[in-house]
């Protein structure tokens, strides 16, 4: 069925079409949805070939019509002895063998676009001529004087300008150029009777010219919009056909699932991937309902999704189900994991005519997700929760807390001698032991409980809905499980114990809080002999202790960034050289309340927490700094500078020392390093190697606090230092305590025989210090001799 021709507004300013081989389209019509506009050039091409064609095709039935009806008026004027009629007759069949050629050279070869004009302008000119033959017929049936004459020829003229109507119409100029001289013709014919009836018939015949006109261009219009509309339709059949064609091979292979079906939720159709998920052929499947071939499982409770076709009609909108789905297939053995999205299917009115459901397969995406979220919250070496996913369940605990009113717990363990196991048999061993008793702790904890691996050989255990006492006796029993645990690797068994601290998780606390508590409180345990349980319990002194080291260990971090470390000196006097002048480097700390603490205030939490390395490496490069710069330094023989332990057991730290006096360009014999006498015999060796490296370079070394050990003489022998400091314990109260008085004497005549320096510390008062010069110690340091000031 062809389309209704458009209106005249809605082609634009011409009616003109498009023709591609059958194809045409009107040049104001756009395909709606197809993206292809027609050029103008083309639609003007194909308008007027189209036009051409037409007018020369019908010519060839013309042609034949005037031929035979010239020849029967010629007859018949003839018998009734009208002699113009024979030379008229041949001046016609010119004109018709004329024209006839030309059709033929029409025909003969497609004339080009630029050449139509041409064509058309001889179609209008033969049509003139042609029209203008007739016309002569008028005056030669008129001169007979015979009416009846008159009126054939009349009636002949008529009925020729009638069916130009048919043949000419496709050209509405031919068509004038045809008609006008036969109307012409008449009406001079009724003016030359000069009478008024003679005037009404000119004037009948006018009217009735220009009514035949008017017709013959409603007519062409017509003609030309009953074209446009014809091949506006195949146009439209081709692109829907192609269109048709790209959305199945686009459906084939595209990888969702896709699914139609009709507004009562029968299928209408589903492409090859939608087939190979659910196992329906589109055969099998159309007219069946929906929920039948695409059967929907909520992934995490299991229950069916609901109809999504009435949902999606009653939502008047696109829509996916809630949470995650899965597709089972037609067997139920097979699930696929799919994000699906449904859409409803509206016409060109926007009345809904079904519903499109898209399935997406996510199942290797989902099962990745899922993998990469469990290792992100899990420890890949035992399986347990990782610290990451521990910390977010106590905060969902501490949010029920400070809410609901329940009362959880939190443990945090440390394996006791799980170092030994490492240094003895390897950190795959070490490794083994973790996976074996995380498998051996899973079974002891409850299941709403979460037991959790938080670094190294730390754990964590959130007790839900648990108070102290109870969660003090589970810490209790996780204890003996883990007493009880024997790990055996090649030929040797190995034993654990663990400490472990326990504090309350209720309202008001936050996760740092309650983190710091137990921390503190498994540090507690540690200090009270290990292998034991200790509970935080309010007012708990050694916890608060604890719990402020932990919080210095921050302060001390922030001190180092901001750099509000603070360098103090001590004059160091000695008694045999006058004049000879050393000093004694001290720290101190500026807090963010800007007082100052003593060293005794935070180098014990920066030593307990690892943070010594750091703040010696400060106060060695600040040190060297001001012995170039501070005027009260630069009058100093020879500096000393504390390093602790830490420092001391560091493979890297002699580097830096030895990098920082190259960039200082400090001369290596001003600078004396002083190492406790404890931190020395805890690693001997690295001890010794430090010592040496350093020496090598021209440092000295003084062996501090010399005495309070129980082994210092055993062990000085195997350390190359160059001074003695005497503990101030001994010093203090030598001139009043004998024992005291034969303990500097011992070690100060040690270390003389030694060839070694001594240093006597806290001395306080003149006495001592006389004292000390009787007994021959070569130096003394303290606050009878210098208070410390703060180097400017």
């Amino acid at each position: 069925m062809e389309a209704e021709a458009p209106a005249p507004a809605e082609q634009g300013n011409d009616n003109k079409a498009l023709h591609d081989g059958a194809t045409w389209v009107d040049a104001g019509w756009k395909q709606p949805n197809f993206g292809a506009e027609l050029r103008s050039r083309e639609v003007e091409e194909a308008t007027s070939r189209e036009r051409i064609q037409g007018l020369f095709q019908l010519n060839y039935y013309g042609l034949s019509a005037t031929t035979v009806v010239a020849l029967l008026s010629t007859l018949a004027l003839s018998l009734r002895g009208i002699l113009w009629a024979l030379p008229w007759c041949v001046l016609m069949l010119l004109i018709v063998a004329v024209r006839w050629w030309v059709c033929r050279r029409f025909f003969a070869q497609p004339a080009a676009f630029e050449a139509l004009s041409g064509w058309a302008r001889r179609a209008v000119l033969m049509s003139a001529v042609q029209g203008s033959a007739w016309a002569l017929l008028v005056p030669i049936g008129w001169s007979s004087g015979n009416p009846y004459d008159f009126a054939g020829v009349m009636f002949i003229a008529a009925g020729f300008s009638f069916g130009a109507l048919a043949t000419l119409a496709a050209h509405l100029p031919a068509y004038l150029a045809f008609t006008t001289p036969i109307y012409l013709a008449s009406g001079l014919i009724f003016l030359l009777e000069r009478s008024v009836t003679g005037a009404l018939l000119a004037l009948v015949v006018g009217v009735f010219g220009l009514m035949t006109a008017n017709a013959a261009g409603v007519s062409t219009g017509l003609l030309l919009s009953s074209l446009a509309a014809r091949h506006q339709n195949r146009a439209l059949i081709r692109t829907l056909s192609e269109e048709n064609e790209r959305v199945q091979v686009t459906l084939g292979s595209i990888g969702e699932a896709v699914f139609a079906t009709d507004p009562e939720g029968l299928l209408t159709y589903l492409n090859p991937h939608a087939e190979t998920l659910t196992g329906w052929s589109l055969a099998e499947a159309r007219g069946q309902r929906l929920a039948e071939v695409f059967r929907l499982l909520n992934e995490t409770s299991r229950e069916p999704v609901g109809d999504l076709v009435a949902d999606c009609l009653a939502h008047d909108g696109p829509l996916s189900p809630d949470g995650e789905v899965a597709l089972l297939d037609r067997s139920g053995d097979r699930e696929y994991s799919v994000e699906v999205s449904v859409s409803p299917i509206r016409d060109y009115e926007r009345r809904i005519r079904g519903v499109v459901i898209v399935a997406h397969d996510v199942t290797d995406l989902r099962h990745m997700a899922r993998m990469m979220s469990y290792q992100a919250n899990h420890d890949p070496l035992t399986g347990l929760v990782n610290r990451r996913e521990f910390e977010r369940r106590l905060r969902e605990a501490l949010d029920e807390a400070n809410h609901g009113g329940r009362e959880h717990a939190l443990c945090y363990v440390d394996l006791d001698q799980f170092k030994v196991v490492n240094d003895t048999c390897g950190h795959m061993a070490g490794d083994q032991l973790l996976t074996r008793l995380s498998a051996v702790l899973r079974q002891h904890v409850r299941d709403c409980d979460t037991l959790a691996r938080l670094g190294g050989d730390e754990f964590g255990l959130l007790l839900k809905n648990c108070d102290l006492e109870l969660a003090g006796a589970l810490a209790s029993e996780l204890l003996e499980v883990i007493s009880g645990f024997r790990f055996s690797w090649d030929d040797k068994v190995f034993q654990l114990g663990a400490s472990i601290g326990v504090a309350a998780i209720h309202r008001g606390s936050t996760p740092t809080q309650v983190l710091a508590a137990a921390d503190s409180a498994c540090y507690v345990a540690k200090d009270e002999g290990r292998n034991r349980v200790h509970i935080v319990y309010p007012d708990d002194e050694e916890v608060s202790s604890r719990h402020g080291q932990m919080r210095l260990v921050s302060e001390i971090h922030r001190a180092l960034e901001e750099d509000r470390f603070q360098l103090r000196y001590q004059r160091i006097e000695s008694l045999k050289t006058p004049g000879r002048s050393h000093a004694e480097i001290l720290l101190s700390m500026q807090a963010e309340d800007g007082s100052v603490l003593a060293p005794g205030q935070f180098l014990p939490a920066a030593e307990r927490y690892s943070m010594m390395a750091g703040v010696d490496r400060w106060v060695v490069s600040r040190a060297f700094r001001q012995l170039q710069h501070s005027p009260v330094l630069q009058q100093v023989e020879q500096l000393a500078i504390n390093l602790s332990g830490q420092s001391l057991s560091s493979e890297q730290f002699a580097f830096f020392v030895a990098e920082e006096l190259e960039r200082s360009g400090v001369d290596a014999r001003r600078i004396c390093f002083e190492i406790t006498e404890t931190a020395a015999i805890a690693n001997l060796a690295r001890a010794q190697e430090f010592i040496r490296t350093l020496r090598a370079r021209g440092c000295r070394f003084a062996l501090d606090d010399f005495g309070s050990g129980l082994s210092s003489f055993a062990y000085l022998r195997s350390l190359p230092v160059d001074y003695l400091k005497i503990d101030g314990a001994f010093v203090r109260n030598m001139s009043k305590d004998a024992i005291d008085r034969a303990m500097v004497v011992s070690i100060n005549e040690v270390g003389h025989v030694m060839g070694i320096e001594t240093i006597a510390e806290f001395v306080e008062d003149a006495a001592t210090r006389e004292l000390l010069r009787e007994l021959g110690v070569d130096y003394v340091q303290g606050y009878g001799i210098h208070k410390p000031e703060p180097l400017p």
